[in-house]
C-alpha cells in the first residue's frame, strides 16, 4: 500500500487592509504529512508566500475554509518534490542508517580512605 499525504493548515498571516479588502492573506503555515500503512507518519512544516489576489477573485477571510486554502498552496508548491523528501523520512524512520549511541561511562574510583589520627 503507498503512503497518504495529507496538508495541514496551521495558521496564516495577514494584512488587515490592502486596496480595501480586509484581512488578506501573505503567508500560510503548513505541515504536510505523510503516513505509511503501518500508521508511521512524518512531516514537514513550511511556510508559502502568496502573491496578492485580485479583488473580483477575493473571498472574504469569514468565508475561507481549509480545503481552499490548501488549493493555493497545491497550485505553488512542488507537491512531487515533498513526497519524494518525505518518503525518504518515513523510510529513515522506519529502516534508521544512523544512529545516535552513547559511550559506557568508567565506574568513577573510589575515595582514598582517609587516616585518623588519635
Amino acid at each position: 500500500m503507498a503512503n497518504t499525504y495529507t496538508f495541514k493548515i496551521n495558521s496564516v498571516d495577514c494584512y488587515t487592509n490592502v486596496d480595501g479588502l480586509s484581512n488578506v492573506i501573505y503567508n500560510v503555515h503548513y505541515s504536510y504529512i505523510a503516513e505509511n500503512e503501518d500508521q508511521t507518519f512524518v512531516y514537514i512544516n513550511n511556510v508559502q508566500s502568496l502573491e496578492a489576489p485580485q479583488a473580483d477573485a477575493f473571498v472574504d477571510f469569514e468565508n475561507l475554509r481549509e480545503p481552499d486554502v490548501i488549493s493555493w498552496i497545491e497550485s505553488v508548491v512542488n507537491t512531487e518534490k515533498l513526497q519524494e523528501t518525505l518518503d525518504q523520512m518515513l523510510q529513515e524512520k522506519v529502516s534508521p542508517s544512523k544512529v545516535n549511541l552513547r559511550l559506557q561511562k568508567d565506574p568513577e574510583p573510589e575515595a582514598p580512605a582517609s587516616e585518623e589520627t588519635v
